[in-house]
């Protein structure tokens, strides 16, 4: 049985392991701590903060929730039908389909939208419907 040349029994030191001969070389960890933040950085990250939530909830609030008006200019449409009607240019049931066209325009606004007649509103009226 051959013995191997570096553990050899002359020399007791390779048989014994001593902290100088065996060498670990660990994973240097080098941690970065974060920074506290100073009192103005904290100021304004959450003056931010609060803008952004701010403007974001009244921009939902206003998109889905808030009552908007639309007016609807009905006297100026049946004038318009009865005078098309009077001179010949549409029959009867044509004035029935776009009395229709009517009723579907007013069920196709939104929810939170309030379809009243253009003889009632003075000004600044959001939007008009034109069937």
């Amino acid at each position: 049985m051959q013995r191997s040349p570096a553990l050899s029994q002359d020399n007791p030191s390779q048989l014994t392991s001593e902290p100088s001969a065996v060498t670990t070389s660990a994973p240097a960890t080098t941690q970065k701590t974060a920074k506290p933040l100073t009192t103005a950085k904290a100021l304004i990250l959450s003056l931010c903060l609060s803008i952004i939530s701010s403007v974001g909830s009244v921009a939902v609030y206003d998109f889905f929730f808030a009552q908007k008006i639309a007016v609807l200019d009905m006297q100026g449409f049946l004038a318009d039908q009865k005078k098309l009607l009077a001179d010949g240019k549409i029959t009867g049931a044509e004035l029935i389909q776009s009395l229709d066209r009517v009723e579907v325009a007013i069920d196709k606004a939104p929810k939170n939208t309030m379809v009243i007649l253009k003889d009632v509103v003075l000004r600044n009226a959001a939007s008009e419907i034109v069937p």
